[in-house]
């Protein structure tokens, strides 16, 4: 079982580290769900520990449907945070179809992709907000580094999304791994783990 802790300032990497946390997702705001951490953060936590550091690249919050120059923003932001030592970046892209469902912009998620290898990327929790989860997550198997995805089932919590987390992974293992997301807390992993059959978990108070 692999435990990510979802982390916001330096204090807050220690402390999970210190407590057992397996890897890392940093953040930063993430009272607007999480956006790009400073870089200066990385670089002293490379320094501090060997735990692997998984970046977000979000350059701001609401909505997941990104323009052409956010995305390039965000690519010049991998381009500079690949010269470092860590070990995955964190990104998910939406837009709507004819019909106003939430699908994956499988165009910006290929820019990503291709800008973040041969790092591994995480499909992060925007996939909740898609109509369709399974058929949507099934797309993502056409991008060799995208090795994860954050889900919370499209429910609240992980308890509640549980079914489709199940089916999720079922649909996408091995070429992806779901971590599961959505109140995880070292109260409740183990029943989770025990329910979901899932090796990644994550959340801000899983350790």
């Amino acid at each position: 079982m692999i435990k990510e802790a979802c982390v916001e300032t330096y204090e807050e990497c220690l402390s999970t580290i210190k407590n057992g946390a397996d890897q890392l997702e940093v953040c930063s705001h993430m009272e607007l769900d999480g956006l790009t951490p400073d870089k200066n953060l990385i670089k002293k936590l490379i320094t501090a520990s060997d735990v692997p550091i998984k970046v977000m690249i979000r350059s701001r919050g609401g909505n997941f449907t990104y323009t052409r120059l956010e995305i390039s923003e965000m690519v010049k932001t991998i381009r500079w945070f690949k010269k470092l030592p860590i070990s995955g970046f964190v990104f998910g892209a939406l837009k709507q179809d004819a019909h106003g469902n939430s699908i994956i912009d499988l165009h910006a998620v290929k820019k990503i992709c291709s800008t973040a290898a041969p790092f591994p990327v995480t499909f992060h929790k925007a996939i909740d907000l898609c109509d369709n989860i399974i058929e949507e997550a099934e797309k993502l198997k056409i991008f060799a580094n995208v090795r994860f995805i954050l889900t919370s089932g499209g429910q609240s919590t992980a308890e509640e999304g549980a079914n489709i987390l199940i089916k999720m992974q079922d649909a996408l293992f091995p070429k992806i791994q779901i971590i599961a997301a959505g109140k995880v807390t070292s109260q409740n992993l183990e029943s989770l783990k025990e329910r979901l059959g899932v090796e990644y978990f994550h959340g801000r108070r899983i350790v």
